[in-house]
């Protein structure tokens, strides 16, 4: 992608975390997470077929990550909207 701006990968992780306020990975993991809640909110899928559609190849770190943004598991935060 920054070979294709004529950026170095440097020079383009500075551009985008100075539009978008945050890293390119912490962007990435922030659209995961509000795909996961979208995903918990408005389904009865299990939380390791939300995890795999959310992007996260292992439902363990789907669960930590999950827990660090949002503050409690996704079986909760799903029980709380309930």
């Amino acid at each position: 992608l920054y070979r294709i701006a004529g950026l170095s990968r440097s020079q383009c992780c500075a551009r985008f975390k100075a539009v978008f306020g945050m890293t390119m990975a912490g962007y990435v993991q922030r659209q995961r997470m509000r795909r996961a809640m979208q995903l918990l909110a408005s389904t009865d899928l299990p939380v390791t077929d939300i995890a795999y559609r959310s992007g996260y190849a292992w439902v363990g770190h789907f669960n930590t990550t999950f827990r660090r943004h949002a503050g409690c598991s996704p079986t909760a935060w799903r029980q709380q909207r309930s």
